[in-house]
Order: C-alpha cells, then sequence, then structure tokens
C-alpha cells in the first residue's frame, strides 16, 4: 500500500509537494492541540464556563503498568462567573445542576460535597495537614515536578483562606476562587 505522502512525491512536482507536505504536518498538529486544549476545558465543572488555560504541567512518574501521572491545570474564571459566584456564595454551587456535571465522560465520578475555603485536609487526599498549612503540591500526590512559583503561591493562598469552594474525590480536586477569578484542577491516577 502507498501512502499520500509517497504517491505525492512521485506524482506532484517537488515545488508543490514540500510545501503541501509541510501545510498538512502543520495542520495535523493544529488539530491535535486543538483537540488537546479542549479536552483540558472539559475536565471541569460546566457551570464554570472556563475557556481559558492559564498554566498547565503534568508530572509522569513512572513508566508503564502501575506507574502514576500528576497534573495541575489553572483556569480563568470568567468575570461575570466570579461575581454571580460572589452574590450568591455556597448557593451557586447547589443551585446551579450543572455545577456537579462535566462537559464530557460520563463515566467519571460526578463532582459532589462542595465546600468552603479554607480547605479541610483529608488524610487520604491531602497526606494529613493541618488548615492553614496545606500547600497546593499536597493535593498531587506523585507530582514530581516543581510549580511555576507565581502559581503555586496563589493557590496555596486560595486554599487556606476564606472565599473559595472546593470539592475533590480520590484521584481529582477541583478549586473556585472568585476573588482572584481562577479555578485550579488537579489531577492524579
Amino acid at each position: 500500500m502507498i501512502t499520500p505522502f509517497v504517491w505525492g512525491y512521485r506524482v506532484l512536482p517537488k515545488s508543490i509537494f514540500f510545501p503541501v507536505s509541510i501545510l498538512s504536518v502543520c495542520l495535523v498538529f493544529l488539530f491535535l492541540e486543538y483537540q488537546h486544549k479542549k479536552r483540558l476545558l472539559n475536565l471541569v465543572p460546566a457551570a464554570l464556563k472556563v475557556d481559558n488555560i492559564l498554566y498547565s504541567a503534568s508530572s509522569p512518574a513512572g513508566i508503564g503498568p502501575g506507574s502514576e501521572m500528576s497534573s495541575i491545570i489553572i483556569y480563568e474564571l470568567p468575570r461575570e462567573i466570579s461575581a454571580t459566584i460572589e452574590t450568591e456564595g455556597f448557593g451557586f454551587f447547589v443551585r446551579m445542576s450543572n455545577a456537579r456535571k462535566r462537559y464530557v465522560d460520563k463515566n467519571r465520578r460526578r463532582l459532589q460535597g462542595w465546600q468552603k475555603t479554607p480547605l479541610i485536609p483529608d488524610e487520604k487526599q491531602w497526606r494529613v495537614r493541618r488548615p492553614g498549612e496545606l500547600r497546593i503540591e499536597y493535593a498531587i500526590p506523585y507530582y514530581s515536578s516543581k510549580i511555576d512559583p507565581k502559581f503555586a503561591g496563589i493557590a496555596n493562598k486560595i486554599i487556606n483562606s476564606e472565599g473559595s469552594y472546593y470539592t475533590y474525590s480520590n484521584y481529582e480536586t477541583v478549586i473556585v476562587s472568585p476573588k482572584y477569578h481562577l479555578v485550579i484542577y488537579t489531577w492524579t491516577n
């Protein structure tokens, strides 16, 4: 079987083949980047209407079966959603039916049990720390890379002070800060 590139190389003039090949590779790359960004945006509840990723980092902690991978993603929370949360407070998460639902992946656990910050440590998720001394790194057990200090500092302020909301499961945490207009998502497998 002859691939389209081999066929194009044989049939098309070289002055056309190379620019078309480069353009094709660029289009595939752009499509894959778009799909990746879309997948990352779909990780948080639909009610938050996030559409901008400010920071994203992942840390593989091994290769093959049984290996762990961890991620942190910081989204910009739209100003109108921040204002709504500031006005309604905890009621936003109770009232909005899609504050628990995600855009995609219906097999994932629904986020329930929203709570107010400061974050109360849970021995399973946060490795038994005291309130006020939590660091965002504790939400990502296998994260081995350094989180950008600018974002880590803001995240630590958010989880240790009042005015934000969070929920978590065994593998993920979502923290919403209307004050800073941020949504923080951490995940580990």
